[in-house]
């Protein structure tokens, strides 16, 4: 490896160097809630962690850790802005109230069309617009709408609705070739 301005340029500056404000995120479109008219996308976004569980193991030398499960950070925060008539919430609000009833607390995701298995794609993109990856959430619902803060001092401002998710897992595919199942693919 070369530390000189042409590997750089060459090498590390070839297909660019990624953008974090190049994504968008894709709802599945099964919630049988009605989106909102225009289509809501966060200002800014967590991508997914991983890490392994491991074991120790020691047969014989120095004890070493071996991987023998993932682990995902099972959560992520999205921030919207809100249009004047703050749809997207009101959108966020429905998709939670349809998992579990308000007034009674029933878990009404069932019967509703909403269930635990529906999907939320990350996808991020060049300078183009070409997908480069995208994070497939899997078994993804809003977990919690944070607090919103409201000020006179704010007049010059926009409203954002922070919003976490949480999912069981996420499947990472490089490029545009996402498959929405959630079967594990074994190969």
């Amino acid at each position: 490896m070369s530390n000189s301005i042409d590997w750089f340029k060459n090498v590390l500056l070839k297909d660019g160097l990624h953008r974090p404000n190049r994504y968008f995120v894709l709802f599945d479109q099964n919630l049988k809630i009605d989106l909102p008219k225009k289509p809501i996308q966060p200002e800014s976004v967590t991508l997914p962690g991983r890490s392994f569980v491991t074991t120790q193991e020691q047969y014989f030398g120095t004890p070493r850790s071996i991987p023998v499960s993932n682990v995902f950070d099972n959560s992520v925060v999205m921030t919207f802005p809100l249009s004047g008539s703050s749809e997207e919430r009101t959108f966020f609000e429905k998709w939670m109230d349809a998992m579990v009833d308000s007034c009674n607390y029933s878990q009404g995701f069932e019967g509703s069309g909403i269930n635990l298995r529906s999907t939320v794609v990350i996808q991020t993109t060049n300078l183009s617009g070409k997908t480069i990856a995208s994070y497939q959430l899997i078994e993804a619902y809003p977990s919690n709408i944070f607090p919103m803060n409201m000020g006179q001092q704010m007049m010059n401002d926009y409203s954002r609705l922070q919003v976490q998710f949480n999912f069981t897992s996420y499947r990472y595919t490089v490029g545009s070739n996402l498959d929405l199942s959630h079967d594990c693919q074994k190969g």
